[in-house]
């Protein structure tokens, strides 16, 4: 996707390290049913005018003000943004795909203070103008073009997926601590560790598969669910094992792993939705695998795109 005066524009800088990037996807109303999007976006001459809401954006970052927490335009960077265009379309051909410069007047940001502390964002659009060379594909291509933003995010791209810092020092304390002489605790850390083996394996296929070109259907989604059912899994263990002491976070010298085990409990619950949760990944897997209602084919990436 895009033209080559887009890739110079955007992508350049980005991947030189210039400029960051926010994906701008949900909305209140359009999480795992995507489609349900409200954001709206008008043509104007050689512009498009876009209005609406998106929430749970970005992740940590550096503010400007501290005291807000309102990053600058250059934190923000490039915003990948899905709006309707056409709101008399069908679902799903109706939106397109803009890069809305951080920095354009007319966007408002607010944090939102969730359970995982990341400092996600909601971002107000009244009437942000931008040109038409910000939109990515065709007008109404928006859902093609975010399903390969998806694709990705799913797994699509495959990672070699390093054992979890987290779970090596949790299974060094547990074992510093003696609570691995415990039979049952014994079984519940082994299954914790094959649980992140697996984890690792399956992204080492997916980027062998990414990497050499082969079409993937369904093994994104797989590592994906994989990802967010083993990370909860490991938090039940985490905290079956090490007790109390497990749900002190990093404030409380008593801590053990001065708080991480606190952190990836939290963080395992709210891992579980961001790109579509677990059923979302589950029903994909279904629809590519043809066991479903209803059959789809993987979005095109750049590595299966360069293969034909």
């Amino acid at each position: 996707w895009g033209t080559e005066e887009q890739k110079q524009e955007i992508l350049r800088p980005r991947l030189l390290g210039e400029t960051a990037g926010w994906q701008l996807f949900t909305e209140s109303s359009a999480g795992s049913d995507l489609a349900s999007l409200q954001m709206q976006a008008v043509r104007d001459g050689d512009d498009w005018i876009l209005t609406g809401q998106k929430v749970f954006v970005g992740g940590d970052a550096g503010y400007a003000d501290e005291s807000t927490k309102v990053p600058d335009s250059n934190q923000m960077g490039e915003l990948f943004t899905l709006a309707v265009t056409d709101p008399d379309a069908p679902r799903h051909r109706n939106m397109g795909y803009f890069m809305v410069p951080g920095g354009a007047e007319g966007i408002t940001v607010r944090t939102q203070d969730l359970l995982v502390g990341q400092g996600k964002r909601q971002i107000f659009m009244d009437g942000v103008r931008i040109p038409a060379t910000r939109l990515i594909g065709g007008e109404t291509q928006g859902w093609q073009v975010a399903q390969t933003t998806l694709e990705i995010e799913h797994g699509g791209g495959g990672d070699v997926v390093p054992r979890s810092r987290t779970l090596e020092k949790f299974l060094k304390y547990a074992q510093e601590k003696g609570l691995h002489k415990d039979s049952h605790n014994q079984q519940a850390m082994m299954q914790a560790y094959i649980d992140n083996e697996v984890l690792r394996l399956l992204g080492m296929r997916n980027f062998w598969m990414y990497s050499s070109g082969q079409e993937m259907t369904w093994h994104g989604s797989q590592q994906s669910a994989w990802r967010r059912e083993s990370g909860i899994r490991i938090g039940d263990v985490i905290r079956e094992v090490a007790g109390l002491k497990a749900l002190l976070d990093f404030e409380d010298p008593g801590a053990p792993l001065a708080g991480e085990m606190e952190v990836h409990q939290r963080e395992s619950l709210t891992a579980a939705h961001p790109g579509g949760t677990i059923e979302v990944q589950k029903v994909i897997v279904a629809r590519r695998l043809g066991i479903s209602r209803t059959r789809e084919r993987a979005a095109p990436t750049p590595s299966t795109a360069k293969s034909k």
